[in-house]
């Protein structure tokens, strides 16, 4: 995907023209440097591609009629290296549009007992999948999302890995989601010294028959967890990196296979270098 900046703005009345800013250091409006492009007075939306990564921007937009000049704010804009390190439909196989290889461990298959989108889910009953340890699942400092749908509709007791990164209960992983069917419950964890958690927090009764949207989201140094788009964590965490190891990244147990759940996933979304939820949401039912 191209680098962009996408900015859309609003205009009352009549102009004769429109004015882009963008520069690398900031913008005094009333000496204002060259606008980087000249728009018709009828554009209210612009996609600049000529950015880079790692670079920080500052843009305004500014309207010109009669000779006069007015600025709208302007914002400083971070550009980020947003990528997709895992997404899964889980409509016929485990084909990760992403481009990793998934493997099925034990009794994990493709089912149409349930769905969200697609008519098929992935069944979990003891079995998991797992994808090797790759870069696009080291987070280290940067913001992150972990969304999928959950269907808790085979019973089991204790505590399941819906997802995580670690070979056994015995250890830390630098971001993990279980679930108890038994207490309706679930947790979001992650650690970024591998020794202790940063974020270790369980919400009984949250999660109800049928399909439930969870996502874990990590934007600087505030951690959010959701079900079905309302914000149950909201957490103040260290701007340290996360953890890392070289254990495989699993869906419905540990590396080693313990703490199976036993249940559906659906619709399974992992995005590095973005925070896309902060506050309450509708989920869309496919990504």
């Amino acid at each position: 995907m191209t680098n962009r900046l996408e900015l859309n703005w609003k205009l009352d009345g009549f102009v004769d023209e429109q004015r882009y800013y963008c520069s690398e250091t900031p913008i005094d409006t009333q000496s204002p440097p060259i606008p980087k492009i000249v728009l018709s007075n009828t554009v209210r939306s612009y996609t600049d591609i000529d950015i880079e990564v790692g670079k920080t921007y500052y843009v305004c937009v500014s309207s010109v009629k009669n000779n006069v000049e007015k600025f709208s704010d302007v914002l400083t804009a971070v550009v980020k290296n947003i990528v997709t390190s895992a997404l899964l439909h889980f409509n016929d196989d485990l084909t990760d549009e992403s481009g990793k290889f998934w493997t099925a461990r034990g009794t994990a298959a493709i089912s149409s007992e349930q769905s969200v989108s697609g008519g098929k889910s992935l069944k979990l009953n003891g079995g998991s999948i797992a994808t090797t340890n790759n870069l696009d699942f080291d987070f280290a400092d940067e913001d992150f999302t972990i969304e999928f749908f959950v269907n808790l509709g085979i019973s089991f007791s204790g505590w399941g890995m819906a997802i995580a990164k670690r070979n056994s209960g015995a250890n830390y992983s630098p971001f993990l989601i279980a679930v108890n069917v038994s207490t309706n419950s679930i947790y979001f964890a992650l650690s970024t010294t591998g020794s202790t958690w940063d974020v270790f927090d369980i919400f009984n009764g949250v999660l109800t028959a049928g399909q439930n949207h969870v996502a874990f989201c990590r934007s600087g140094t505030k951690a959010f967890g959701f079900v079905r788009g309302t914000k149950l964590l909201d957490k103040t965490i260290s701007s340290a990196p996360l953890m890392t190891n070289t254990n495989a990244v699993t869906i419905g147990a540990n590396d080693n296979g313990g703490e199976a759940m036993r249940g559906y996933i659906d619709e399974m979304k992992i995005t590095k270098g973005h925070a896309l939820y902060t506050s309450n949401f509708v989920p869309s039912s496919s990504f």
